[in-house]
């Protein structure tokens, strides 16, 4: 499966390096997004999962993946993911 930048640019191994050497070192852009969860480059079909939580836990929720630099989506996803043994 060939992957593309958003701009629709082929992705190469020596790109994937080069980031990978830049994201390691701390220099990645500032805004710049990392896809963390290989599922989410497979073709593999994703769908929502909604539940409620109150809202002082959802609060606490986005500070907490703030704080790792994580969105909430991807806090969540590890979090299934260690509660499957996944991770």
């Amino acid at each position: 499966m060939a992957m593309h930048t958003k701009d629709g640019r082929l992705v190469t191994d020596e790109m994937l390096e080069e980031w990978a050497d830049m994201y390691e070192s701390g220099n990645w852009p500032e805004g710049e997004t990392v896809v963390k969860d290989p599922a989410l480059i497979r073709d593999d079909a994703l769908k929502p999962v909604t539940f409620k939580l109150p809202e002082y836990k959802i609060a606490q929720l986005d500070k907490k993946a703030a704080s790792n630099g994580e969105t909430r989506s991807e806090a969540l996803r590890k979090a299934v993911d260690g509660y499957l043994a996944i991770a």
